[in-house]
């Protein structure tokens, strides 16, 4: 018999669930809703981005872009509010999509009005606020000829195995998905064995790991 739910909510999972609709335990994973009485595990998507910047900022970026999904997301409003809480001047430029392939496309057709502008003027660094918007972002740079990171960096949020490998390896943020995935069920276990204590949300640090796709921007 099924006994306890570990769940990955959508936007929209809030206004069907409610709180005494589930008669056993429940832990959300990535998305915290604060309208649930539910025990959750997510990722400091904030910290993520702050990571993010606080290199580009190092290494010299002036002109940072970050492209997002709509920010009635979960996971891209957090991002987004990392980028506007962090201090450092970066446009952000969101892409209303349901899909990976509208995700793709969006950040495809942003790319390429971003590095359509004078060369002064246009980002030395874009960002990618998932895996689907970064691929969207190497397509654009990779048929416009433009080099990485010589032309401009690239960042990918989100750690996929592609990232390693693609031909100049991209700087990304791995994100906590195992250690989450653990501790969910963890809680999940303790709640099926009688567990009372209060509601338990744990956020987890993510890491930005630093490859040939970043460098600082050309002066020329």
């Amino acid at each position: 018999n099924l006994r306890g739910l570990i769940i990955m909510p959508t936007a929209k999972f809030c206004k069907t669930v409610a709180n005494d609709f589930i008669d056993m335990p429940v832990v959300l994973v990535d998305r915290h809703l604060d309208e649930l009485n539910f025990d959750s595990v997510i990722e400091d998507n904030l910290g993520g981005v702050q990571q993010v910047l606080d290199y580009l900022q190092e290494l010299g970026h002036e002109k940072i872009a970050f492209i997002s999904g709509s920010k009635k997301v979960y996971t891209f409003s957090q991002r987004c509010a990392g980028v506007e809480q962090s201090g450092i001047k970066t446009e952000i430029h969101e892409i209303i999509a349901d899909s990976y392939e509208e995700l793709f496309i969006g950040a495809f057709e942003q790319t390429n009005i971003l590095m359509l502008r004078a060369k002064g003027s246009r980002p030395t660094a874009i960002v990618g606020a998932n895996n689907a918007i970064t691929s969207g972002i190497l397509y654009a740079l990779n048929l416009k000829g433009f080099k990485i990171p010589n032309d401009v960096s690239v960042v990918s949020y989100g750690d996929s195995n592609w990232c390693r490998f693609y031909p100049t390896p991209i700087t990304s943020v791995c994100q906590p998905v195992e250690e989450m995935g653990r501790m969910a069920a963890t809680m999940v276990l303790e709640r099926i064995n009688g567990s009372r204590d209060k509601v338990n949300n744990v956020c987890l640090k993510s890491m930005l790991l630093r490859r040939a796709s970043t460098s600082s921007p050309n002066a020329d």
